[in-house]
């Protein structure tokens, strides 16, 4: 069998998606009797690393870069442009190779090719609402989400029925987060402090990173250490007391349909966390493998962070528990999953 996973976007990348498209291109590359092809536009990028080196990802499959111009600057129009453009010139390898399945998270990528192919399957990741998305549900083999709610709203928006839609969760490689390092340790590698409670969070964009400065980076017991090495993510999660995951409920995305893959690393990590009780997060998280507290109350989360501060043993249950329950999210167990539904 053969697999062509077509992505508009610039790898390596900052972003997350970035990284879960590398994993899951890697995953499924390693199911028997499966060939994976990843097909990216040719773009100018700052990084001088490989995608594979990058990532730490296996070169197990093989990359190909389309041609393709720099429209990002119409924004919308330009991506849907850049989208046709990977699709057209795919087409000749299409042809060529006769994959069994063609795979995207872009349905704009997947819209042209449904008028040449039914063997496409669309990974969504937010709630799209773009009438042109229909075609390409209605032409799919299958749909993935990667969550029951984002699987609900596909089925409400547009009448799909509930066998065409499968919800398969994000991931996490468990053997990069399965230190043989202390705590203490992590810290005195990452240059911490030994002698304080730490309590983390990962994630934001450059913009979310100044705006956070220009608020707090004169307080002198926040450390804003910017953009990390994926590598370093495991070190910097085990180093910390607790780690917090406060989304909002106030962006119908966050509070419904996201499921962040720092979530599913957190979980990995062996460290306590405590989270915003959101729809969205509930279905990877529990009252046993994660505090949860309401979102968006400033006074309930600063609450629930000293509690869990001071009561180790709950502490200690948590992520015990949390501990036990990724092994139902690791990367193989994803491609297997995608794979059952060529």
């Amino acid at each position: 069998m053969i697999l062509f996973y077509l992505a508009n976007l610039r790898l390596p990348t900052e972003k997350a998606h970035g990284l879960q498209i590398m994993k899951t291109c890697e995953s499924l590359a390693q199911l028997d009797n499966l060939t994976v092809k990843l097909f990216l536009p040719s773009r100018k990028n700052s990084q001088v690393l490989s995608p594979f080196d990058y990532y730490g990802i296996k070169n197990n499959f093989e990359i190909i870069f389309l041609p393709s111009f720099n429209l990002l600057r119409l924004g919308k129009l330009g991506f849907l442009i850049q989208s046709f453009m990977l699709s057209f010139f795919a087409l000749f390898y299409i042809v060529k190779n006769r994959p069994t399945v063609i795979f995207s998270r872009d349905w704009q990528v997947l819209y042209l090719l449904s008028f040449f192919t039914k063997k496409i399957i669309w990974e969504a990741h937010t709630n799209q609402k773009s009438l042109l998305i229909k075609r390409v549900i209605n032409r799919a083999k299958k749909v993935i989400t990667i969550t029951h709610q984002l699987k609900q709203f596909y089925c409400d928006k547009f009448l799909i029925n509930q066998t065409k839609i499968v919800v398969i969760s994000d991931a996490v490689d468990l053997d990069k987060f399965n230190l043989k390092i202390d705590k203490n340790t992590c810290r005195q590698k990452l240059g911490l402090p030994l002698d304080k409670k730490i309590v983390l969070y990962v994630g934001g964009a450059n913009l979310d990173l100044e705006n956070f400065k220009t608020k707090y980076g004169h307080y002198e017991n926040i450390l804003i250490l910017g953009q990390q090495a994926h590598r370093d993510i495991p070190t910097y999660l085990r180093s910390a007391d607790l780690l917090v995951l406060p989304n909002t409920a106030k962006d119908e995305i966050s509070r419904l349909y996201t499921s962040p893959m720092k979530l599913f690393e957190y979980l990995a990590s062996a460290t306590p966390i405590i989270a915003s009780d959101l729809p969205s997060l509930r279905e990877v998280l529990t009252d046993n493998n994660a505090y949860l507290v309401p979102a968006d109350d400033p006074l309930k989360l600063a609450s629930g962070i000293k509690l869990l501060l001071a009561d180790h043993q709950k502490a200690d249950m948590l992520s015990k528990q949390a501990s036990l329950d990724v092994l139902n999210y690791t990367w193989n167990k994803r491609a297997e999953a995608i794979a059952s539904n060529f």
